[in-house]
């Protein structure tokens, strides 16, 4: 069995590799603040899916919101948020397997010129019903803006929205209870898309 070895920065030599037997990275997407992210096939259910695997596993804090948020969108079951398959750890390094998205995000959306009122309406409106169906299960996701809305074509109809990155996500909490992982005083989020009080 080949398994991958994971260090601090995942990139483009890992390609080609098998995680944990089943998963074979095939490219990778991207990075973020947390993870980087691949596309990958998954052997078992012989299908796309992509990826996330922790930048700096020696954080404790960053890894503990990692798994976070594996647990927090393992929750949700709705169109309009991504879904989960799979997580854990792999030699120490979490990861997140996720249903592979193939299409654009909101910033790219928006970039490529004004988009007509009633598009706005429909795009809006799934948004609303994905993040009350995360608020349902008692989660916040603390850093919503264009770059972590997608939107793909399904079924032929156009701009079904998908909503990613749970990476703040953080249960909501009776007031003293928790594990000081954002505790108060605590600051995460994308300072554009922060509310002015926050800022």
């Amino acid at each position: 069995m080949n398994t991958l070895e994971i260090t601090a920065e995942p990139a483009d030599p890992y390609v080609g590799n098998v995680l944990r037997g089943r998963y074979r990275l095939d490219a990778l997407l991207g990075s973020g603040a947390m993870g980087t992210v691949f596309t990958a096939w998954d052997a078992q259910l012989d299908r796309t899916v992509a990826i996330k695997v922790l930048r700096k596993a020696q954080e404790e804090s960053a890894w503990k919101r990692f798994i976070q948020e594996a647990q927090s969108a393992a929750m949700i079951n709705h169109t309009n948020v991504v879904a989960l398959t799979d997580f854990g750890l792999i030699e120490g390094h979490p990861y997140l397997v996720m249903e592979f998205l193939d299409g654009e995000t909101l910033t790219e959306a928006i970039a490529s010129g004004p988009i007509p009122p009633l598009r706005v309406c429909r795009i809006g409106a799934q948004i609303a019903k994905g993040l009350q169906a995360v608020h349902d299960k008692g989660i916040v996701h603390r850093d919503l803006k264009p770059d972590n809305i997608f939107l793909l074509e399904r079924e032929g109809k156009r701009d079904v929205v998908k909503i990613v990155d749970f990476g703040l996500a953080k249960l909501m909490e009776p007031e003293g209870a928790g594990d000081g992982l954002t505790s108060t005083g605590t600051i995460l989020g994308t300072p554009a898309y922060m509310a002015p009080e926050q800022c």
